[in-house]
Protein backbone atom coordinates (compact mmCIF):
# COMPACT_ATOMS: atom_id res chain seq x y z
CA UNK A 1 0.00 0.00 0.00
CA UNK A 2 1.10 3.52 -0.75
CA UNK A 3 -0.12 7.00 0.08
CA UNK A 4 -1.43 8.59 -3.12
CA UNK A 5 -3.24 11.64 -1.73
CA UNK A 6 -2.65 14.15 1.05
CA UNK A 7 -1.78 13.58 4.71
CA UNK A 8 -4.44 11.72 6.65
CA UNK A 9 -5.83 9.77 3.72
CA UNK A 10 -5.78 5.97 3.67
CA UNK A 11 -3.10 4.19 1.65
CA UNK A 12 -4.08 2.51 -1.60
CA UNK A 13 -2.79 -0.82 -2.82
CA UNK A 14 -0.43 -0.33 -5.75
CA UNK A 15 -2.19 -3.18 -7.59
CA UNK A 16 -5.41 -1.10 -7.46
CA UNK A 17 -3.77 1.64 -9.47
CA UNK A 18 -2.58 -0.77 -12.15
CA UNK A 19 -5.94 -2.58 -12.30
CA UNK A 20 -7.93 0.66 -12.64
CA UNK A 21 -5.56 2.00 -15.27
CA UNK A 22 -5.82 -1.22 -17.28
CA UNK A 23 -9.61 -1.31 -16.99
CA UNK A 24 -9.91 2.31 -18.15
CA UNK A 25 -7.17 1.88 -20.77
CA UNK A 26 -5.17 4.78 -19.39
CA UNK A 27 -1.57 5.03 -18.21
CA UNK A 28 -0.62 3.97 -14.70
CA UNK A 29 0.25 7.61 -13.92
CA UNK A 30 -3.19 8.77 -15.07
CA UNK A 31 -4.79 6.01 -12.98
CA UNK A 32 -2.75 7.07 -9.92
CA UNK A 33 -3.88 10.69 -10.42
CA UNK A 34 -7.51 9.66 -10.73
CA UNK A 35 -7.37 7.59 -7.54
CA UNK A 36 -5.41 10.29 -5.69
CA UNK A 37 -8.00 12.93 -6.56
CA UNK A 38 -10.90 10.67 -5.57
CA UNK A 39 -9.27 9.76 -2.23
CA UNK A 40 -8.44 13.43 -1.59
CA UNK A 41 -12.06 14.42 -2.23
CA UNK A 42 -13.57 11.64 -0.15
CA UNK A 43 -11.28 12.07 2.86
CA UNK A 44 -10.13 15.69 2.98
CA UNK A 45 -12.63 17.76 0.97
CA UNK A 46 -16.01 16.67 2.38
CA UNK A 47 -17.97 19.77 1.39
CA UNK A 48 -16.73 19.71 -2.20
CA UNK A 49 -17.30 15.92 -2.36
CA UNK A 50 -20.86 16.38 -1.06
CA UNK A 51 -21.60 18.74 -3.97
CA UNK A 52 -20.25 16.19 -6.48
CA UNK A 53 -22.37 13.40 -4.99
CA UNK A 54 -25.45 15.66 -5.07
CA UNK A 55 -24.89 16.27 -8.79
CA UNK A 56 -24.27 19.95 -8.04
CA UNK A 57 -20.67 20.11 -9.15
CA UNK A 58 -19.03 18.49 -12.18
CA UNK A 59 -16.39 15.95 -11.20
CA UNK A 60 -13.73 17.64 -13.33
CA UNK A 61 -14.05 20.83 -11.27
CA UNK A 62 -13.83 18.91 -7.99
CA UNK A 63 -10.81 16.98 -9.26
CA UNK A 64 -9.09 20.27 -10.03
CA UNK A 65 -9.58 21.36 -6.39
CA UNK A 66 -8.34 17.98 -5.15
CA UNK A 67 -5.25 18.14 -7.36
CA UNK A 68 -4.38 21.54 -5.85
CA UNK A 69 -4.86 20.51 -2.21
CA UNK A 70 -2.87 17.25 -2.15
CA UNK A 71 0.26 19.21 -1.19
CA UNK A 72 -1.44 20.81 1.84
CA UNK A 73 -1.71 19.66 5.43
CA UNK A 74 -5.05 18.28 6.58
CA UNK A 75 -5.86 21.69 8.10
CA UNK A 76 -4.89 23.49 4.90
CA UNK A 77 -7.07 21.19 2.78
CA UNK A 78 -9.98 21.76 5.18
CA UNK A 79 -9.48 25.51 4.91
CA UNK A 80 -9.58 25.36 1.11
CA UNK A 81 -12.61 23.05 1.19
CA UNK A 82 -14.60 25.41 3.44
CA UNK A 83 -13.78 28.42 1.28
CA UNK A 84 -14.07 26.89 -2.19
CA UNK A 85 -16.95 24.40 -1.90
CA UNK A 86 -19.78 26.95 -2.18
CA UNK A 87 -18.16 28.50 -5.28
CA UNK A 88 -16.37 25.50 -6.79
CA UNK A 89 -18.73 25.52 -9.80
CA UNK A 90 -17.19 28.81 -10.94
CA UNK A 91 -13.78 29.11 -9.29
CA UNK A 92 -10.95 29.81 -11.73
CA UNK A 93 -7.42 28.46 -11.58
CA UNK A 94 -5.97 31.79 -10.41
CA UNK A 95 -8.50 32.00 -7.56
CA UNK A 96 -7.80 28.41 -6.56
CA UNK A 97 -4.04 29.01 -6.64
CA UNK A 98 -4.45 32.08 -4.40
CA UNK A 99 -6.55 30.09 -1.93
CA UNK A 100 -4.00 27.25 -1.81
CA UNK A 101 -1.23 29.81 -1.32
CA UNK A 102 -3.21 31.40 1.52
CA UNK A 103 -3.61 27.98 3.15
CA UNK A 104 0.14 27.40 2.82
CA UNK A 105 0.90 30.74 4.48
CA UNK A 106 -1.56 30.03 7.31
CA UNK A 107 -0.71 26.39 7.99
CA UNK A 108 2.78 25.84 6.53
CA UNK A 109 4.65 29.16 6.57
CA UNK A 110 8.06 27.49 6.05
CA UNK A 111 6.87 25.73 2.90
CA UNK A 112 5.20 28.93 1.66
CA UNK A 113 8.51 30.81 2.06
CA UNK A 114 10.37 28.08 0.18
CA UNK A 115 7.95 28.35 -2.74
Amino acid sequence: STLVAGAGTPPVGEFCVAELAAALRISTDAGRSLIAEAVELAHRLPQTWRRVRAGDLPAWRARRVARATIVLTREGAGYVDRHVAPFAHRVGLAQLDRLVEEALVRFEPDLADAR
